[in-house]
């Protein structure tokens, strides 16, 4: 009797880096929301908060593809992918870090807390290693239905 083997759905890369820089995007949204709480600082603070959603979503992404995270299959990801991840979006928010500063410098806009740097580290890490977690635990789901049709 032949076994019938349904097909696992692929991820297609480009997904992942919408997704990176939807996410991205938001994460500096999310630090500038979680540093002033949403009370009126956070209105005096949009001015940089857009120079530096422009500085991530072209950095960012920019910074992954070079690191590799976009040749990845990512329903096959271990901890080597995990640290990977790690130093791509630490290396991403480092130069971010320098783009601001020197925006600052220049005075493109009133007032920068510098703590939306860290904060927006955090989100990252975390936005971007769950992407791709998710990735992996819907493959391994579908895999897992697959092989219940089968039987």
């Amino acid at each position: 009797m032949k076994s019938i083997t349904l097909p696992i759905p692929t991820f297609r890369n480009r997904y992942v880096v919408l997704a990176d820089v939807l996410l991205s995007a938001a994460a500096v949204l999310g630090s500038y929301a979680l540093r002033s709480e949403l009370n009126n600082t956070f209105f005096l603070y949009l001015p940089s908060a857009l120079w530096m959603m422009l500085a991530v979503i072209a950095i960012k992404p920019a910074v992954y593809y070079l690191f590799g995270l976009y040749r990845r299959i990512w329903i096959y990801a271990s901890t080597n992918e995990l640290k990977l991840s790690l130093a791509a979006v630490t290396t991403a928010s480092v130069l971010v870090s320098a783009v601001m500063s020197i925006l600052t410098t220049a005075r493109l806009f009133v007032g920068f807390p510098r703590a939306v740097l860290v904060i927006d580290w955090i989100l990252s890490l975390m936005l971007v290693g769950g992407v791709r977690l998710i990735v992996r635990l819907l493959a391994e789901t579908q895999a897992k239905q697959n092989a219940i049709l089968i039987r």
